[in-house]
């Protein structure tokens, strides 16, 4: 005999309330909002980096050619800033006593590329009357080709040892071709005044009319050098510089990027994962 129900009761039904649904929907509203924002940032660190990367390889093939063409001597220097509040560029080194790091509006790569005024080479191992400090690398002989280039995402990296396969598969390089290595650091930097503050550029590429690439150093000679890297990471607020030439394959974000320059023949090339 099948079970009668009570005059009062009602049947039950399968499924859910409004209230259920419309919590069902902002849970999961909540949890898409969270994935676009990591998703989201990831991805604009990700292309402004590389799009920077891009632009510096850019401006450096526009320095080669204009010492090929103009027939002088240019050079690219590197400086690693931080922006202070007053919108006074210094030297990342100098934070601690100028702007301290929570002090600290932003930072950046920044890049000036500079002639000789006389055309000369300046100090070679063939003129060692002359010494480098005396001849190449001061105002007084040199002068702002272009205008100063701001790389709000790029980093400068000691040492990027090159894989043997993907897209970042390369040549290696000695470390006093690596621009971000101690070992490449400028006998003699180039002064660049920005302001009213004077920055020292004191990691320098040399190209010569002739397509010859180096990185200016205390050792510098008159050998040609197979290849002179630039090794970039993400910027960060991090401002101490890993100088120790030691390894840091990636940067924080997992990001990273070579560019390679020729010493033969001036050549640039971006690689990129």
């Amino acid at each position: 005999m099948p079970r009668q129900l009570p005059a009062n009761s009602h049947p039950r039904k399968d499924g859910f309330t409004v209230i259920e649904l419309l919590l069902v929907v902002a849970i999961l509203g909540a949890l898409l909002a969270l994935s676009v924002g990591i998703y989201g940032s990831a991805f604009g660190v990700s292309a402004r980096f590389t799009r920077e990367s891009e632009g510096l390889e850019r401006f450096l093939k526009e320095i080669q050619q204009v010492a090929k063409s103009s027939q002088n001597h240019c050079y690219v220097g590197f400086i690693e800033c931080a922006k202070t509040p007053d919108g006074q560029w210094v030297a990342a080194q100098d934070t601690n006593k100028e702007a301290p790091t929570n002090h600290v509006v932003s930072t950046a790569l920044l890049v000036g590329a500079f002639a000789r005024k006389d055309g000369e080479a300046g100090y070679t191992p063939k003129n060692p009357r002359v010494s480098w400090a005396e001849s190449t690398l001061n105002g007084d002989t040199l002068r702002l080709k272009r205008a100063v280039q701001i790389y709000s995402a790029l980093r400068l990296l000691p040492s990027l040892p090159p894989p043997v396969e993907g897209g970042m598969a390369r040549p290696d390089v000695s470390r006093f071709q690596r621009i971000g290595h101690s070992a490449a650091i400028s006998v003699t930097p180039i002064p660049l005044k920005l302001d009213s503050e004077t920055l020292n550029l004191q990691r320098v590429i040399h190209f010569s009319p002739n397509g010859e690439t180096r990185v200016v150093h205390q050792t510098t000679a008159d050998t040609l050098v197979s290849y002179v890297e630039v090794g970039l990471v993400p910027q960060s607020r991090n401002l101490s510089h890993p100088d120790s030439g030691t390894t840091h394959p990636k940067g924080g974000d997992g990001l990273q990027a070579a560019i390679q320059i020729s010493g033969v023949t001036g050549r640039v090339h971006l690689f990129l994962p």
